[in-house]
């Protein structure tokens, strides 16, 4: 591809990323195509699980490398990095990296003041028609005109997942404990990718 068309293509991706959004379809494509027209793409690395520990929770904008969650709770003063979802098909697992979050008040689960509110990335998400296979029992919807899949959690407390196809490439999920079930259009509005 010539310079000045690498150019234009660059900025045209760039201009169509802060547009808008509309219930147009997704279209596929790879991602090294992707990156190499959106120099600001989300980075696809995992975190290790083995690293994840519990500490001071990062800010929403610090947590995972990509993504900003700008509405979080008050009162959630426990946090770890994570690089697995359990709830993804185990056949299609191996080939996608996932980067996420937890905050939570550290109280067990199956407390009933239990608060938790988990984010993430999936990299490697082809398509709409991907996604919707993803996690076995998921609802297909949108979000933001985008294609979706919701869920509930029984290792997070019974509470309400959503996933959705934010780009090609790259899906975004957003999970929280039944308790803030009421508030979780709010949190998973304020997660995005991080331009």
């Amino acid at each position: 591809m010539r310079p000045a068309v690498a150019i234009l293509a660059a900025a045209l991706c760039a201009a169509c990323s802060s547009a808008p959004k509309t219930s147009a379809p997704v279209p596929s494509v790879s991602a090294s195509t992707q990156d190499a027209l959106d120099p600001l793409a989300a980075p696809c690395s995992a975190v290790s699980p083995e690293s994840a520990e519990d500490g001071p929770p990062l800010t929403g904008d610090r947590a995972v490398p990509g993504l900003t969650a700008a509405r979080l709770p008050e009162g959630l003063s426990f946090g770890r990095p994570f690089g697995d979802l359990p709830a993804l098909d185990p056949t299609q697992a191996a080939t996608l990296n996932v980067a996420g979050y937890t905050w939570s008040n550290g109280l067990d689960a199956t407390s009933s003041a239990f608060r938790e509110v988990v984010v993430g990335l999936v990299c490697g998400v082809r398509d709409e028609t991907q996604l919707r296979g993803l996690v076995a029992g998921a609802k297909p919807t949108t979000f933001r005109g985008l294609p979706a899949v919701t869920w509930t959690s029984h290792s997070h407390g019974d509470g309400p997942f959503i996933m959705w196809l934010a780009r090609p490439d790259r899906a975004l999920f957003v999970g929280v404990s039944p308790t803030y079930r009421q508030q979780f259009p709010r949190i998973a509005a304020g997660v995005t990718l991080t331009p």
